[in-house]
């Protein structure tokens, strides 16, 4: 926040300081074709580790088609060379995906581990995004689709929501060291 008189001076430049830290913007959408055409397939390209570990505890991937290139959030197993399809179009027979594939949560089989959930279709991945979470289709319920959350809460969201197949790596912070015995 800038306040300005009207020499131009700047007065508040911004309240705090904080700790400064690289931040990448990471795509939450996953869209594919809605029809029944073949999916979208993307290839890994990197795994990077994440820069800035205070504000994204998950690690990215750097992934491409064409000659399109974005970040995503990487899931578990996920390694340079994959191939990740993408589609949103849901079939009369559950699809059998691997992890880091993204289809609506009414294209995959009752007991799938998602991550990257969106809460309403279009909206963007807002369900288990931390390292380590994880959401597990539990039934479904006419249109909707219920979700266990890491919380054990569940969720009930449409069926054309999109998820990513798997769970994220779990990132450790800090890597506990003794220092010497209490006495």
């Amino acid at each position: 926040m800038y306040l300005y008189f009207i020499t131009g001076r700047v007065v508040v430049a911004g309240l705090g300081g904080g700790i400064k830290e690289d931040i990448h913007w990471v795509h939450d959408f996953r869209r594919g074709p809605t029809d029944d055409s073949p999916p979208l397939e993307e290839r890994v390209i990197q795994i990077i580790p994440s820069p800035a570990p205070t504000v994204r505890t998950a690690n990215l991937a750097l992934v491409g088609s064409g000659d399109f290139l974005k970040l995503i959030l990487a899931t578990e197993n996920m390694k340079a060379g994959d191939i990740l399809k993408t589609s949103m179009f849901i079939p009369r027979i559950p699809v059998r995906a691997k992890e880091g594939d993204a289809y609506p949560v009414g294209a995959l089989p009752m007991g799938s581990i998602v991550c990257c959930v969106e809460k309403f279709p279009g909206e963007g991945a807002h369900y288990a995004r931390a390292a380590g979470n994880s959401c597990t289709l539990v039934r479904t319920l006419h249109d909707r689709v219920v979700l266990q959350l890491p919380s054990k809460h569940e969720v009930a969201v449409d069926k054309h929501c999109m998820a990513v197949v798997g769970k994220f790596l779990v990132f450790i912070l800090f890597h506990p060291t003794i220092l010497s015995q209490a006495q």
